[in-house]
């Protein structure tokens, strides 16, 4: 009887050991969570979210989509719609000319206040099916043809995203009927010869207006 009395207090004991020690295991882990540095927000938004509610995303890595546009501060602006964000390359040491008039999807920190917020570009990458510059190059060929010169005396001048009011891409042909629809696209401007010379294309480039002389390439 004694002998039994002893192991149940034994077992006891152990049980409340047991308990302690788990007690101490959560505090310590608790205390470890609190010292471990928190890790940057990631967050998908639109620019017009962000203007909306601007405290929301102070300091948060975020990715946008937009177009790059040439600053009077010498920087950078991306563009969705009516809204726009300055965008500082500095830190990251990306070239902005790189991308001036591109479709973009770009990663940063958002910083600043109400009144003028900043992205800090971490990268930066031309959407799928909106590189405007690939298709300038691929149209050259077909500009050469017509221009009746050799390919490569054609040079790139610039390319920019345009949304086309309809589906003659702001090039229509007299006598034509076009579809009334915003069609995605870019103007291309060549250099050849002395001259320069407008293309307007499609978002894809499967279609492809020289203005003038009005040719589809």
């Amino acid at each position: 009887m004694v002998e039994d009395k002893e192991v149940m207090k034994f077992s006891i004991f152990n049980f409340q050991f047991s308990i302690s020690i788990l007690i101490l295991a959560l505090l310590i882990c608790s205390g470890c969570q609190k010292m471990i540095p928190k890790l940057p927000e990631e967050k998908e938004t639109t620019i017009e979210e962000i203007l909306a509610r601007p405290q929301d995303f102070q300091e948060v890595e975020i990715k946008l989509t937009g177009v790059l546009k040439a600053s009077k501060e010498k920087g950078l602006k991306l563009i969705d719609k009516d809204f726009e964000i300055k965008v500082s390359t500095e830190s990251s040491g990306i070239a902005p000319a790189d991308f001036v008039n591109e479709k973009v999807e770009v990663g940063g920190v958002l910083k600043g206040g109400v009144k003028e917020l900043t992205l800090e570009m971490g990268w930066v990458g031309i959407l799928p099916k909106s590189q405007a510059r690939e298709i300038a190059i691929e149209k050259k060929a077909a500009l050469a043809s017509v221009l009746k010169v050799d390919e490569g005396e054609i040079e790139v001048v610039s390319t920019e995203v345009v949304d086309w009011p309809d589906s003659s891409l702001g090039a229509p042909e007299e006598g034509k009927m076009y579809m009334q629809v915003i069609t995605p696209g870019f103007k291309i401007i060549y250099k050849a010869q002395g001259k320069t010379y407008e293309v307007h294309t499609n978002q894809d480039g499967t279609l492809a207006v020289l203005i003038k002389p009005r040719t589809e390439l």
